[in-house]
């Protein structure tokens, strides 16, 4: 399993057949840790690992050492293998490199399965095309980059995959999870549950309506809307002294004509401790969520009247991923999260009167009002720490409100601002 920390944090649970909480989506109470029946009682899990103890990014090279040596260990102890590789991340990381691991799935054809955790969605189709073609299952979500509405998930099965469920049940005790219906039609998939899931068969319908708006516009356009964007962002971060930008990573992608997905698309920064004098000793991850949830939150009891339109603004950004600093309390910091998402491209309704100019400044503006709160909140964190106010997501009449986690009908602002 690549990196749990750039995930999801159900994924290490779930990735050894355990329940990752103590409810499933069928609504079924169950224990949280406890082995999913039908699994394995010896199923192992091996971490790879991206970064460093000080947070930067280990050499490309030597990830892939470790990912072979892992594989040839399991394999030749008379495991079969189940890769779990990033595209991407929660900070944008492709890993390992994709070239290395189609060696790898060549040189173990019959021991070796492949899932590419393409969940950010922040790829173009033939990449989805390409991973199958090499018989790699795909997991895509349409509620990151494509900003509809959370957990609507999907998993695209290569022929071969799929061909197995002709021939194996699933486990049984994935019935407390899923339909008959949300499987192929195969006798491996007949102890699932039968009815429907009727929420996930709406998340999807929102969802793939911002597929269709992204996918109509020209890839050309897609570009240089997504470039205009983060470049004025990333500017913005860098002359900000409470933030440090986390060194963008580029994605190695094949060529391809106008590829918006060979760009990093997510922006990651750390945050400035509030008692420390510089960004050299970062807010560490624990304070970071409670500054997560602040941005959430009409601060403005607790700021003086000159702050108090900005401070109750509501700021919707991705959640904060924990990353390894030798200065951060506890070792660890939280970076925060602005991206670029398909509504920051193709807009929503409510931009119909809007020229595209407009709308992609009034979009930088809104972004840069976050980065003005995290710094308001800095400046006044004992006061509002004192209160410790909850977040809010009722509408209010400003507010910086998106992310590729969650879509409503009041938001103002369409940019994909962070990742649950």
């Amino acid at each position: 399993m690549t990196e749990p920390d750039e995930t999801g944090r159900g994924i290490p649970l779930a990735a050894r057949g355990c329940h990752f909480d103590t409810e499933t989506s069928g609504g079924i109470v169950v224990k949280k840790l406890e082995k999913i029946v039908g699994f394995s009682e010896s199923k192992n899990t091996v971490t790879l690992s991206l970064r460093n103890e000080e947070g930067g990014l280990r050499k490309m090279d030597e990830v892939v050492l470790a990912c072979h040596a892992a594989v040839a260990q399991a394999i030749a102890s008379g495991q079969r293998v189940l890769l779990h590789v990033l595209d991407l991340s929660k900070t944008g990381l492709l890993a390992p490199d994709m070239q290395a691991m189609s060696d790898l799935s060549v040189a173990y054809p019959d021991d070796l399965d492949i899932v590419v955790d393409a969940c950010q969605a922040r790829l173009m189709p033939q990449r989805v095309q390409a991973y199958l073609a090499k018989n790699w299952a795909v997991m895509i979500t349409g509620s990151k980059f494509y900003t509809g509405p959370p957990f609507c998930g999907a998993l695209f099965l290569p022929a071969e995959w799929r061909s197995r469920l002709d021939h194996h049940a699933l486990p049984s005790g994935l019935a407390a999870y899923a339909y008959q219906n949300e499987w192929p039609s195969a006798s491996g998939c007949a102890g699932l549950a039968q009815g429907s899931n009727h929420g996930l068969l709406l998340r999807w319908t929102a969802a793939r309506a911002e597929m269709e708006a992204f996918a109509s516009v020209p890839a050309s356009t897609i570009q240089k809307r997504l470039q205009y964007f983060l470049h004025e962002v990333t500017q913005t971060i860098l002359v900000n002294a409470d933030l440090q930008l986390v060194t963008p990573f580029v994605p190695q992608r094949e060529p391809l004509p106008h590829d918006w997905d060979r760009q990093q698309t997510i922006l990651s920064f750390l945050v400035r401790a509030p008692e420390a004098a510089d960004i050299d000793h970062p807010l560490d991850f624990v304070r970071c969520r409670k500054l997560y949830y602040w941005l959430n939150a009409d601060l403005s009891p607790y700021v003086p009247v000159e702050h108090k339109e900005l401070a109750a603004l509501l700021c919707h950004i991705g959640q904060p991923v924990a990353l390894p600093h030798p200065h951060a309390m506890g070792g660890k910091a939280g970076a925060l999260r602005l991206s670029a998402g398909a509504r920051l491209v193709s807009g929503e309704p409510s931009h119909k009167t809007l020229g595209v100019d407009l709308r992609m400044k009034r979009e930088t503006e809104d972004a840069r009002k976050v980065l003005e709160k995290i710094s308001l909140i800095l400046n006044f964190w004992s006061d509002i720490e004192a209160a410790d106010p909850l977040p809010s997501y009722r509408p209010l009449s400003h507010t910086t409100y998106s992310d590729f986690g969650v879509s409503t009908g009041y938001t103002r602002s369409s940019l994909a601002l962070g990742s649950s």
